[in-house]
């Protein structure tokens, strides 16, 4: 073990209790801690290094996966089991994210073939509820109610105006705009050069732009606060063919300085089986 591994185990305590930079450079005058050399020359260290540490772990930032529960073609289905995953739950009283095992079995399937694909591989976890989504890789993500609401798909067709009310406080509004086709069923709809604006908070963002699609539409799933920064975080799903999904998470803390939301990730699935 070098001395800087050494530095670091018998340190960790200090260095969770002293988070705050200004609190730290305090208790190192402690007279106590001034008396014991070793001690104070470690802490004198560590006042160095901890925002290079913090800087590191922003640089370091793992990308963002999102998923869903089902079976699916095979070579959509790329994530990594190992990171920490929270599946996101409705239940009667509110949601909640909830940290979850997630499990990725190969499965022999009828449809595999004629797709073209070798294999299916079934997303499942260890428990009976199935959660609206699966995410991981953002280290802000914790267990615990969620503020936000659930829309179990609220179809955004263009020229229709969506409004969210976030925290029972803060208004924003989704504005979709395309040439959307005529003649189609209720469940379908297909327009091109879609896109959706999104407003509140003195701003507006485009967050979707120049799209064409076909099928039941591209819907709001879910909107809210998933990384706990109180700001409005939104997931969407451009379905395009019955029990296909093409989800988009946007977060505020990804956002740059004039902008409300960064698409973090992104996931097709393709059809289910």
């Amino acid at each position: 073990m070098n001395y800087f591994e050494s530095f670091v185990k018998t340190n960790i305590e200090v260095a969770t209790c002293f988070l705050d930079f200004g609190l730290l450079k305090k208790f190192v005058t402690c007279p106590i801690f001034c008396k014991n050399q070793r001690m104070r020359t470690n802490i004198n260290i560590l006042i160095l290094v901890w925002p290079l540490f913090i800087m590191a772990q922003c640089v370091q930032e793992k990308p963002v996966q999102i998923i869903k529960t089902g079976t699916w073609r095979g070579s959509h289905v790329n994530i990594d089991v190992s990171l920490d995953w929270y599946g996101l739950f409705s239940y009667d009283d509110g949601l909640r994210l909830e940290k979850v095992q997630v499990k990725v079995e190969e499965v022999s399937d009828p449809f595999v073939e004629a797709l073209g694909e070798k294999v299916a591989k079934k997303v499942s976890i260890q428990r009976s509820e199935k959660p609206i989504f699966l995410v991981a890789g953002n280290r802000f993500l914790k267990a615990g109610p969620v503020t936000g609401k659930y829309y179990s798909y609220n179809v955004l067709v263009p020229e229709q105006n969506v409004d969210i009310l976030f925290k029972d406080k803060e208004k924003y509004q989704l504005s979709p705009y395309g040439s959307e086709f005529p003649n189609l069923s209720d469940d379908e709809h297909a327009a091109d050069q879609y896109g959706i604006w999104l407003r509140g908070g003195g701003k507006e963002q485009l967050i979707v732009e120049d799209k064409y699609f076909f099928g039941t539409g591209p819907r709001l799933v879910w909107s809210g606060d998933l990384d706990g920064d109180d700001r409005l975080d939104l997931l969407l799903d451009c379905i395009c063919e019955d029990e296909a999904s093409n989800m988009a998470l946007y977060l505020s803390s990804r956002a740059g300085e004039n902008e409300l939301l960064s698409m973090v990730a992104v996931w097709d699935s393709g059809e289910e089986f």
